[in-house]
């Protein structure tokens, strides 16, 4: 087995800015995104790059760190080239900040920190204030004239340009932006439900079966409209980072964005995408698992078997997302540990993983709220609790002091604290 075939480089993101001034309270920004070492901006001319941070001249600058992407540096111009084509800049409307937002989109599918905007909103607002900051200098391009960010940010989250057809819940093909009416259902959603416009679900490379038309007929848009999902008064709805699978296993699936961001309850309005680069991921190829001592009540009469069977194996076929050493899973009500993987550093759950159910109950920390495994065990007498070394007192070889009985910090003039 193995990794997924083609598993991409990672590049660190960075967002770099400098202040151009402003007015009391509120700061105007230059901001551009540093990829691997080479750093891309929007001028007049477009979208441009350079080696050296050359867009921010002699000005100080901050670094933001803001994590790492595996989406190549050419699908910023792919993505977002027509969108910030050569003459379309615009000081308010369409300027550096609208890029780098838009290109984290693409990149981490995050929005940019809203505060280096803050001034270029409120120069839409009010005019005057934009009018004395440039000196009257500022003349509206009308190329810009109908770029909308945020619009734009939301179709990013939905895939790339190609994948525009996505499907309502009856199977009906519409685009990306085609809003059928919303359904007289609706009225039977909770208060607190609010209806999913859009959502877009990936397959996994490892597991993509047939095609993309296929997998939305016969996995997507069936599980999108189970009950459990869509029930206007008991459905869970779906949310980003929501997973499933189909066929046992073997197609696997992520929501990997919404509209509204926070989720929805589908009904009969809902499109969903089902097209867009598959998710790479690193593959498990076993994992061991063992129940907490404290559920072994829940668990008499099982064995090794049993739990992989009737617990894990189920739990690992709609689970996608990598499972590491230390994690702690509810399975059915019974707490589950990992305790083991191969590849060591953890990876996604497919259907050829082993799993290994066989060891003895996983003790924990007894301190509450503490999940660490146990280390020590308090010498006291009447004790005898085992916790984990970051609450292990005063050892000695395999015994300690628990909290309860280590020696209370003494503070001021000798007083004890707590």
């Amino acid at each position: 087995m193995g990794n997924a075939a083609g598993v991409k480089s990672k590049h660190s993101v960075v967002l770099v800015a400098s202040e151009l001034g402003g007015v009391p309270g509120c700061k105007a920004y230059h901001t551009s995104l540093l990829i691997g070492g080479t750093e891309f901006f929007f001028t007049p001319g477009g979208i441009d790059t350079s080696s050296n941070l050359d867009s921010h001249g002699a000005r100080p600058i901050q670094r933001v760190e803001l994590g790492s992407t595996s989406v190549p540096t050419a699908a910023l111009h792919e993505r977002l080239g027509p969108h910030f084509a050569p003459g379309s800049y615009d000081l308010l409307r369409k300027n550096c900040n609208s890029f780098s937002d838009a290109a984290l989109v693409v990149l981490l599918d995050r929005r940019l920190d809203q505060r280096y905007r803050q001034l270029e909103k409120i120069g839409a607002r009010f005019p005057q204030l934009l009018h004395r900051l440039t000196g009257g200098d500022y003349t509206p391009n009308p190329e810009a004239t109908n770029f909308d960010l945020d619009q734009l940010c939301s179709n990013l989250r939905f895939g790339p340009d190609w994948a525009d057809r996505g499907h309502t819940v009856d199977g009906e093909q519409v685009g990306r932006n085609q809003a059928p009416a919303r359904s007289e259902n609706a009225g039977r959603r909770k208060k607190d439900r609010q209806p999913l416009v859009r959502a877009h679900v990936l397959p996994f490379r490892d597991a993509f079966e047939l095609n993309f038309d296929y997998m939305a007929r016969a996995y997507v848009l069936p599980y999108v409209m189970s009950p459990e999902v869509s029930d206007p008064a008991t459905g869970r709805g779906l949310r980003q980072g929501d997973e499933f699978s189909g066929n046992g296993g073997r197609a696997r699936f992520r929501v990997v964005a919404c509209e509204p961001p926070e989720g929805g309850l589908p009904d009969s309005s809902t499109i969903v995408m089902c097209e867009g680069e598959p998710i790479e991921r690193t593959l498990l190829r076993s994992v061991t698992m063992l129940p907490l001592e404290t559920s072994m009540v829940l668990l008499v009469g099982k064995d090794p078997s049993d739990l992989a069977r009737e617990f894990v194996r189920p739990f690992l076929e709609q689970r996608s997302a990598d499972l590491v050493v230390g994690q702690i899973h509810n399975l059915q009500g019974v707490r589950f540990k990992v305790v083991g993987t191969q590849p060591a550093a953890g990876g996604g759950p497919c259907i050829e993983t082993q799993i290994n159910t066989r060891g003895p109950p996983v003790k924990l920390c007894t301190v509450e709220g503490c999940e660490a495994s146990i280390a020590k065990q308090c010498r006291e007498k009447d004790c005898r609790r085992w916790v984990c070394m970051r609450h292990a007192a005063s050892i000695v070889e395999t015994s300690c002091l628990c909290p309860d009985h280590a020696p209370k910090a003494r503070g001021l003039f000798g007083m004890k604290r707590g």
